[in-house]
Formats: C-alpha cells, structure tokens, sequence
C-alpha cells in the first residue's frame, strides 16, 4: 500500500530578477539566497516525488519567466517534476513526471528567475508517495 504525503514548501523572502536560488523540499526559509549545499535535505525513506505544484506571490512579466525543477541528490532527474510559469502567469504544475528518492539522499526545489522577471516570493508543494 502507497502512502501518500504533501510535502509544502517556499520562502518568506522575495527573489529577485535574474537570480537561481534552492529551497529546501518542504519548509519556509527566511533567505532567498540559498546554496543547493545550504537547501538539500536528506530524506530518511524512499520513496516517490511527484505532482509539483508551484505559484508567485506576482508574475514574472511579459517575455519572461521561473523556472523551477526538483532536485535529488544535487541533480535534476531526466524526467523529474519541473514546470516553468510565464508571462502572465503566477502558477504552474506537473502532474505528470515523477522522481524516486532513495533513503540519505537529498531533495530541494530550484528557483530560476529570467533577467528581466519580476521579483516575487515563490510557494511549492509535491506529493510523497511511500
């Protein structure tokens, strides 16, 4: 039997245009400034990460967007939850790629703000499958 569990996360702290910053999978940082080493955080189960569902606290503007994948152990998986919010947008999902975490592997979520995007505080949550 699959147990399933929402992971939620952001930061307290606007981004601002041009910047890459990560967060740790679950949790609300105060600095926006993260280093992957400062945001990882290992998992103590395996288990499965999926439906990655991001919003902005504004859009990033027109011509310009966030990008934002999940990472495991320092890596984007190749077919790893990502989604990107342009435009107008303030949301995104992907309820469709997954990624498998194995137990003292690291997770965190990276944040990739054009050059131009509006600053905006960034939200995210993932399903724990286990």
């Amino acid at each position: 039997m699959t147990h399933k569990s929402a992971m939620l996360g952001g930061v307290n702290a606007t981004q601002a245009a041009g910047a890459t910053s990560y967060y740790p999978c679950q949790g609300f940082p105060n600095s926006s400034a993260l280093s992957e080493a400062n945001a990882g955080q290992p998992f103590p189960l395996a288990g499965v990460i999926r439906n990655l569902t991001v919003s902005l606290s504004a859009a990033p503007g027109t011509g310009n967007s966030v990008t934002i994948p999940l990472r495991v152990g320092n890596a984007s998986p190749a077919s790893g939850p990502a989604c990107t919010i342009s435009n107008s947008a303030t949301s995104c999902s992907d309820t469709t790629d997954s990624a498998a975490i194995v137990a003292g592997q690291a997770c965190d979520v990276q944040v990739v703000f054009s050059a131009s995007a509006t600053a905006a505080r960034v939200f995210y949550g993932q399903e724990l499958d286990i």
